[in-house]
């Protein structure tokens, strides 16, 4: 991917968790062929990570969740 998405693996290897806001996913995780969503979550399962939508913010987690409700 690039640079960018580098820093977000990073974040949830040093913090368990990471979120990012969906317009810069598809500003700059993107390219002119996709939006950026499909790579993210892509590259999260090659990495067992965990991907969430919430609101206009996806949310990375290194380890599995647990829904509370």
């Amino acid at each position: 991917m690039s640079a960018w998405t580098d820093q977000i693996w990073g974040a949830v290897e040093r913090n368990g968790v990471a979120r990012r806001d969906c317009r810069d996913v598809a500003k700059y995780g993107g390219s002119w062929w996709n939006d950026g969503f499909t790579e993210l979550v892509e590259a999260a399962k090659r990495r067992k990570y965990h991907v969430v939508k919430m609101g206009t913010q996806f949310v990375v987690f290194k380890d599995p969740i647990e829904v509370m409700c």
